[in-house]
């Protein structure tokens, strides 16, 4: 079992505590289980595993589970551990969990559109609509769901799922537009853009307005060019 550690953490306040604070910080990150659980028995585990000394250990501990009046997440005032039998729990687990999941997808579909975009340049059709099926460019996932598998970040935190009925009515509307290409770059917007993203119940529209501007691009320039849109 692995856990992810993302580089936002170089700018939370937890970097500016001591480095053996740090340490055992990541430590705790690195062993929880899927709910958070970190399985320590004593502070002497917790410092043998982290490599600091006991009161190292403990001064950390002490820091972790209090309330950190800086910390970029304000839930359970700031404070990161609890104690608990058996050792103790990562209180914002399942945040971490979400970002974990959302970053897979997003890998997983950069994949899939990597690998949609060879074969079109392959069959030399790397702009058609045609050929292509959802499940080529986003996550599989259950017929039952009816989506289309991809997920965007959307105001306020939280995700936006686009449906499968709705992802094949825009290929249909839009011949002229390469749709997985543009859904490609509506993500990534949304990704690079956490203060401009949109809430969910304006997703469909925001969605539409982009692909609006792709058709008009492709008629501007008689062919299809990709968006490059400011939105």
């Amino acid at each position: 079992m692995y856990n992810k550690l993302f580089t936002k953490i170089l700018d939370s306040s937890i970097w500016l505590e001591s480095c053996p604070t740090r340490i055992v910080w990541m430590t705790m990150i690195a062993v929880m289980d899927e709910t958070g659980h970190c399985q320590f028995a004593s502070v002497g585990n917790v410092s043998h595993r982290a490599r600091v000394t006991l009161e190292e250990a403990q001064e950390a501990l002490t820091c972790l589970e209090s309330e950190d009046p800086d910390s970029g997440d304000p839930d359970h005032g700031g404070r990161r551990l609890e104690r608990v039998p058996g050792g103790w729990i990562v209180l914002n687990a399942e945040k971490h969990r979400s970002l974990v999941t959302r970053a897979v997808k997003q890998e997983q579909t950069r994949d899939r559109v990597r690998r949609w975009r060879q074969r079109q340049r392959a069959d030399g059709n790397a702009d058609s609509n045609a050929s292509v099926t959802p499940s080529e460019v986003v996550p599989e996932v259950q017929p039952e769901e009816e989506s289309s598998g991809l997920t965007f970040p959307v105001k306020g935190g939280g995700e936006w799922m686009l449906t499968l009925e709705k992802f094949q009515e825009w290929v249909a509307l839009y011949p002229s537009v390469n749709v997985n290409e543009e859904i490609s770059a509506m993500v990534a917007w949304c990704d690079a853009n956490p203060d401009r993203r949109k809430l969910a119940r304006s997703m469909p529209r925001f969605c539409v307005s982009w692909l609006n501007k792709a058709r008009s691009n492709s008629s501007v320039s008689g062919g299809y060019r990709g968006t490059g849109v400011k939105l």
